[in-house]
């Protein structure tokens, strides 16, 4: 009888666990979302930039959530597949990048945002996450989700 009793124990623990895994949407700062994305990459520059999420969802499951922020603001998530375009200005910014794997990594990222900074890539890797300035659109950009304002807390 006592068999069944830590079985189920242990099940409500491990569905506790499982649970606090997961990473919630910041509550998003005033940033100008742009809402009218053509997907030509000429509509990018001069401080417009698209970030996407780059990972692969079969291989890191629900560890793909990415958490932004600029320059100490929170931006928003972005799931795997997901891109949004924002205005961020012209100049040095700060990119904070946040996910929850088994434990939280986090990662800090410079860039010099210039009239020819177009695209950003945000992948997580297996201990940290990586931040790169493409300037090409994903190849698959219309199997791709726009996210228009990512997801936030209320």
């Amino acid at each position: 009888m006592a068999v069944p009793k830590v079985i189920t124990l242990l099940s409500i623990v491990s569905a506790f666990a499982l649970a606090s895994c997961t990473l919630q949407p910041p509550v998003t700062e005033q940033y100008l979302m742009k809402n009218n994305f053509s997907g030509d990459l000429y509509d990018l520059g001069d401080g417009k930039v698209l970030i996407y999420n780059g990972t692969d969802p079969l291989l890191l499951g629900n560890d793909d959530r990415m958490n932004i922020g600029i320059n100490g603001k929170p931006l928003g998530q972005l799931r795997s597949r997901e891109y949004t375009v924002v205005d961020v200005g012209m100049g040095e910014c700060e990119v904070n990048l946040a996910r929850r794997s088994m434990f939280l990594i986090k990662s800090n990222h410079s860039i010099k945002i210039n009239p020819g900074t177009r695209v950003i890539r945000v992948d997580p890797i297996f201990v940290t996450n990586m931040m790169t300035q493409t300037n090409q659109l994903p190849s698959w950009l219309e199997k791709y989700t726009y996210v228009k304002s990512p997801r936030t807390s209320d």
